[in-house]
């Protein structure tokens, strides 16, 4: 996914192509949509990573979406990826 903007007044909003209504089947009504991201830091080579100290915010955040993805990734029993429906 390919984000196009994000709006300076509400920092929490972002606007993403207009393919992206037909591409996931959305109406034209207000949608909301839950994206979450690891954080990254700055190694001490300069590189960015995700890995972060044990015992810290980011690394219990990091470690509870590596595992949100782990199972929604993880082949089922008929060798297909697992789906959430909520």
């Amino acid at each position: 996914m390919r984000c196009v903007d994000v709006l300076p007044v509400v920092r929490d909003t972002v606007v993403l192509p207009a393919e992206f209504t037909k591409i996931t089947g959305s109406d034209f009504d207000i949608d909301k949509l839950f994206l979450s991201t690891m954080f990254y830091h700055k190694d001490k080579d300069g590189k960015m990573t995700t890995e972060y100290e044990e015992g810290t915010k980011e690394y219990y955040a990091n470690d509870l979406l590596k595992n949100y993805i782990a199972l929604l990734c993880d082949a089922g029993k008929n060798g297909e990826n697992r789906t959430a429906h909520l």
